[in-house]
């Protein structure tokens, strides 16, 4: 169960159902990227961080979980903040996202912010 403030939505709700993606077809997603998403993917390739953690919209992650290329990662009955949602990129996918590494570069360094994160200011 996850408390949005006075509403309670259940993990099954936020846990989308997310089609299994065929190879053509991530292929395809991942030659479409935005910047920001080349940018989001580059940092957890350079971390090597398959799952993360973001806001319940998935913050500037949003289109990549609307591509299918990352997921809600919450399971039956685990509760979470919608603050931190947990994500992932499934196995499959992230699979085929590190045979193409040297096309995600990573340009920051380590006091970089998570790129997937909406700051609070810029959501007023």
């Amino acid at each position: 169960m996850v408390k949005s403030g006075a509403a309670v939505i259940p993990a099954a709700r936020v846990n989308a159902i997310s089609a299994t993606l065929d190879s053509d077809t991530i292929l395809e997603e991942l030659s479409e990227l935005t910047e920001r998403e080349r940018e989001i993917i580059a940092y957890l390739l350079h971390h090597n961080q398959r799952m993360f953690t973001a806001d319940l919209d998935g913050g500037h992650a949003a289109t990549l979980l609307a591509r299918g290329l990352v997921r809600n990662a919450v399971r039956p009955d685990q509760v979470f903040d919608i603050t931190d949602v947990p994500m992932e990129i499934p196995r499959p996918i992230w699979n085929v996202i590190k045979t193409m590494q040297d096309r995600f570069p990573y340009s920051g360094d380590e006091d970089d912010p998570y790129p997937w994160r909406v700051g609070f200011y810029d959501r007023l």
